[in-house]
Order: C-alpha cells, then sequence, then structure tokens
C-alpha cells in the first residue's frame, strides 16, 4: 500500500534528524568549518549533496561569467601579459 502522496517518509525525516543531532553534538557551524579546512575534498561532498543542483550550476556560471567577462576587460585595455 505504501504511504499516502504528500506523506514525509519518516525514516527519512528520522535519519535527518539524527544528522542534525549529531551536527549539533559535533559544533554546528564551528564542525563545519573545521571540516572544510582539514577536509576540504569531504567538505565539498557535503556541499554537493546539500545544495540543489540548479543552484551549483547557477553559481558555477556565474563565476565563470565573471572571470570571462574580466580577461575580456584586461584584454581590451592590453593587460595580455598576466593571462600568459
Amino acid at each position: 500500500m505504501g504511504r499516502r502522496k504528500g506523506q514525509p517518509n519518516h525514516f527519512t525525516a528520522f535519519g535527518k534528524a539524527m544528522i542534525e543531532e549529531a551536527l549539533w553534538r559535533l559544533g554546528g557551524a564551528d564542525f563545519l568549518v573545521q571540516l572544510g579546512r582539514e577536509e576540504p575534498a569531504a567538505f565539498a561532498s557535503l556541499l554537493g549533496k546539500m545544495l540543489p543542483k540548479e543552484l551549483v550550476v547557477d553559481q558555477t556560471l556565474t563565476v565563470l561569467e565573471k572571470v570571462v567577462n574580466r580577461a575580456r576587460e584586461l584584454e581590451r585595455q592590453g593587460v595580455t601579459e598576466a593571462l600568459s
């Protein structure tokens, strides 16, 4: 039979609650900062799983657009040696 449409999966909700409790016991945001500094690959993996896919793509494109625009601006100014 399963659960009704729109009803949350209780195991998933329970699992998320346990992970949240563990995070706070480890130090919350301070723990995440420490993880990012000491284990950047693990931190990046965690972010990749937590952030919406659209946000990651949009942010990446925004950063790339800024880099390309800045490179074009420098090229127009004749500052190409630094890019080589």
